[in-house]
């Protein structure tokens, strides 16, 4: 079938209230993603996995939803891989450089902007499901993702005066019974800001239990040392009464942005970030192909996909009774939740994506001056992105005629400019191929 033999698991990366994630091979478009198994156990587990798979906002900074698959007892979502994986090893590291953290708040926050402006509240800002799409030294770029217990437009699987989520991020004013909001989430980012900072868990008293002892009561606790405006606006994000936060993650990232402006945030690159394919498979001989990633991609060797067996393969999970019930309250759900044209779930095709548009080289015009945390970003119905158009400098660029080569990387590098290792391979902004020889960027 389909359905179960196009994404071939290679091993668990991780696993959630009702999903295990697999690492896996997308035999059709040739690249590593990352996929979600539902192991649930009841009808409102598997409604909120439906929820879950229609969320799909369109935004640099969120996780993109590549396919959703409901079929018998099967269910599973696919999203693009986040290479570097999540920041909950960071809080075991010790305290983060200043401008690493803030730029990571940053993205966070323009990210939650553009789901509240959507409809949806996460209610899981969590270290854990704040992802770096890259691996290695290189400078942070978020993705928030796990939408499972996301409340969206007027749907919501809890009942009144329930709250769900991890404790130590949870607002006190939502686990008082008020319904959550953008500043529900807003909370969460102050709390995770000043964990990364300090390098260490803090709970707030109203999240304490037996367990779990409170922390902080007031006002977040923050290192010494850091600049006073800053530590004003991350107190701010973070205050338990939510009449003193920031009313929107808008005001709060304008306000963040400017305590600690994008061009004075040092240490971006201080922090290494794993690899989660070093533990793909070694690759073997065989047709060249590029692992799809939006940084610069390395190129490999693409695996080949395990042979089938006969018979349908099926990934390892149980599933209750009543699967095909739940199927169909999963259609009527979506039915209710509209007929999928939330924002960014539109087609695949069109500038700027990954489909039949010509790989050719171009030069592009630079409009106007984008922030480097920008790179990749569309705008103008996606004829227009943020891109590097000199060694120094990016800018937003209009797209040719046909659109953004496919193969072109926003934030790729141009020949002539210093690589490593050998032999390495990647796309130029303009879409020409290069290669790393003799310690420079070569086509």
């Amino acid at each position: 079938m389909e359905e179960l033999a196009r994404w071939q698991p290679i091993h668990v990366l991780g696993s959630g209230a009702f999903g295990q994630v697999h690492l896996a091979w997308d035999t059709a478009d040739q690249r590593y993603v990352a996929v979600k198994h539902f192991t649930g156990q009841d009808e409102l587990d598997l409604l909120r996995f439906v929820i879950e798979s229609r969320i799909r906002v369109a935004h640099p900074h969120l996780v993109r939803t590549v396919a959703f698959r409901l079929v018998d007892d099967q269910a599973w979502l696919v999203t693009e891989l986040a290479r570097g994986g999540s920041l909950r090893p960071m809080l075991n590291r010790g305290p983060q450089p200043v401008g690493w953290v803030t730029e990571i708040v940053d993205q966070t926050l323009d990210a939650l902007a553009a789901l509240h402006a959507a409809g949806v509240v996460h209610r899981d800002v969590k270290p854990a499901n704040l992802l770096l799409r890259d691996a290695g030294m290189v400078a942070p770029y978020v993705l928030v993702g796990d939408f499972g217990i996301a409340a969206w437009r007027t749907v919501s699987m809890t009942g009144a005066g329930s709250a769900i989520g991890t404790l130590g991020y949870l607002a006190p004013e939502y686990l008082d019974g008020t319904q959550p909001s953008p500043r529900t989430d807003l909370f969460a980012v102050g709390v995770l800001a000043a964990e990364l900072l300090s390098g260490r868990r803090l709970i707030h008293q109203s999240n304490a239990t037996p367990d779990l002892s409170a922390d902080w009561d007031y006002q977040v606790p923050l290192p010494d040392g850091l600049p006073r405006h800053l530590a004003d606006v991350l107190r701010r994000i973070a205050d338990p009464d939510p009449a003193r936060r920031y009313a929107d993650c808008v005001a709060a990232r304008e306000a963040l942005r400017y305590a600690h402006p994008p061009e004075v945030r040092q240490d971006l690159t201080a922090v290494e970030a794993p690899d989660l394919l070093m533990s793909a498979p070694t690759p073997e001989p065989g047709p060249t192909e590029r692992v799809s990633t939006p940084s610069r991609p390395v190129s490999v060797v693409a695996p080949q996909p395990p042979v089938p067996r006969r018979g349908k393969r099926r990934f390892p999970w149980a599933v209750t009774s009543g699967v095909t019930v739940l199927a169909a309250a999963a259609a009527g759900l979506i039915l209710l939740l509209g007929n999928g044209n939330t924002p960014g779930s539109g087609t695949t095709s069109g500038p700027g994506r990954e489909s039949d548009v010509p790989l050719v080289a171009w030069t592009p015009e630079p409009l106007e001056a984008c922030s480097r945390v920008d790179i990749g970003r569309l705008r103008q119905n996606d004829t227009q992105r943020c891109q590097r158009t000199s060694a120094s400098a990016q800018s937003w660029v209009t797209a040719p005629h046909g659109g953004f080569p496919a193969r072109s990387n926003p934030a790729g590098p141009f020949g002539g400019e210093p690589c490593d290792p050998e032999n390495t391979r990647d796309y130029s902004p303009t879409g020409t191929p290069l290669t790393c020889r003799a310690g420079k960027w070569q086509n």
